[in-house]
């Protein structure tokens, strides 16, 4: 797709080959002074460098506007002021420009490399995109509207750049807590599926979940794989971010090697499918309850979520830690695995539904709409959300939209409905 950025980095870079052109040839026969011609060479030179690496930076780091911009006006700043001054001495009052146009194309070079993540892919831009705002994002205000339109997004992101041509499924956890996760569609295995279960690793105690928030501890089962996903088409499919906390059986956590979450970290996609935890946490009996005992948006996100030290996980949960494995029940780095958006999409489905079972108005258009603080479980302290509210989401699309225009999904990006 043609982008302003590709625009001016393709004509400044077309530009930059003929005034070295004409610099060579040119300027000679106006009587400029050799030193003044070497200097029009190295502006051309350097207008050169830096066009071609806005072309890059747009193909390899589209989100990163600063090393963009910086290059493009160290490009106008110093290759600009040069021109000027070579052939208009009158202009000496451009001096001063210069060296700001050069401290503008280190600028650019600074802004590309500590943009630089572990992430490798498009698919990685939502996964960091999540890591970087997961404590502003969950058991906060803006978590179920925050979520809706990551999906979107990403659903967006898969039809425009990827061809995709059909629309976000939801993994519907009521159904598979009946059936059995890998007798279903989704986890058997087949080409069509979202790839089968992680090989079977033995001998692994529980999950204990809740020590390190000094809450009772929950504790979740293993299930029947917990290695590498060995079949349907993700069974290759390479993790690149985290872990950031992992949880892991025996109640300890696994952090990143390097220390930095954003550091890349290539490792193989593990699932553990624990029926046992979507019998109990995520089944239908789960969502009718959430849908038809919640009387306002608080206790709905909470319950849905887990209220801390109830002893339960909700159907958030419930639905992360059915997958298990890494990076399933990240909190951080969970759209690493590719379910992620399927249980999110039911998230959103149970949360839709909710919606319109009684007062829609108020529950996707008033104040009552949203409830809760803007920072995880208050911590920090924090003030509470708002419907103007801006949700951003830095490298994986954008843009920024108040939460107003993301609580009903006929409304401001949206148009879609659930069955």
């Amino acid at each position: 797709m043609t982008t302003p950025w590709w625009i001016f980095g393709a004509l400044s870079g077309a530009s930059s080959v003929a005034f070295g052109a004409f610099g060579a040839h040119g300027l000679k026969g106006r009587g400029i002074a050799p030193e003044k011609i070497a200097s029009w060479q190295t502006a051309a030179h350097y207008q050169l460098i830096h066009s071609v690496a806005i072309l890059v930076a747009e193909q390899a780091a589209p989100k990163n506007v600063w090393a963009k911009g910086l290059f493009t006006a160290g490009i106008i700043g110093f290759s600009g002021s040069i021109y000027a001054l070579v052939l208009n001495k009158e202009l000496k009052f451009l001096g001063p420009v210069t060296p700001i146009g050069g401290v503008c194309l280190i600028g650019g070079w600074l802004a590309l490399a500590f943009a630089r993540t572990g992430a490798k892919s498009r698919f990685d831009d939502f996964v960091v995109t999540h890591l970087n705002q997961t404590k502003t994002v969950h058991f906060t205000g803006n978590f179920l509207s925050w979520h809706r339109y990551y999906i979107w997004l990403y659903e967006k992101a898969l039809r425009e750049e990827c061809g995709y041509k059909g629309y976000q499924p939801y993994w519907d956890w009521s159904m598979t807590a009946e059936t059995g996760l890998l007798s279903t569609p989704i986890f058997d295995g087949s080409d069509t599926s979202l790839g089968g279960n992680g090989a079977y690793v033995g001998n692994r105690s529980d999950i204990v979940l809740g020590a390190g928030l000094n809450l009772p501890p929950i504790y979740v089962p293993t299930g029947s794989g917990g290695g590498c996903v060995g079949s349907g088409p993700f069974k290759d499919m390479t993790v690149n971010l985290g872990p950031v906390p992992l949880d892991s059986p025996g109640g300890v956590s696994e952090g990143p090697p390097s220390g930095n979450p954003l550091d890349w970290n290539p490792r193989r996609l593990r699932r553990d499918l624990v029926d046992a935890v979507n019998r109990r946490w995520a089944n239908a009996s789960s969502v009718v309850s959430l849908i038809a005992n919640s009387k306002n948006i608080h206790d709905f996100q909470m319950t849905m979520q887990g209220v801390p030290g109830s002893g339960e996980i909700g159907v958030h949960g419930g639905g992360h830690y059915s997958i298990g494995g890494d990076p399933a029940i990240d909190v951080f780095v969970g759209p690493g695995d590719p379910i992620f958006y399927l249980h999110h999409a039911m998230i959103d489905r149970v949360w839709w539904i909710w919606q319109h079972i009684e007062n829609p108005f108020q529950r996707q258009f008033s104040d009552e709409a949203i409830s809760g603080t803007r920072t995880f479980l208050n911590t920090p302290p924090s003030a509470n959300a708002t419907r103007d509210d801006m949700i951003d989401f830095q490298y994986a699309a954008g843009p920024a939209r108040p939460i107003r225009d993301l609580t009903s999904t006929v409304d401001g990006p949206f148009c879609y409905v659930y069955l």
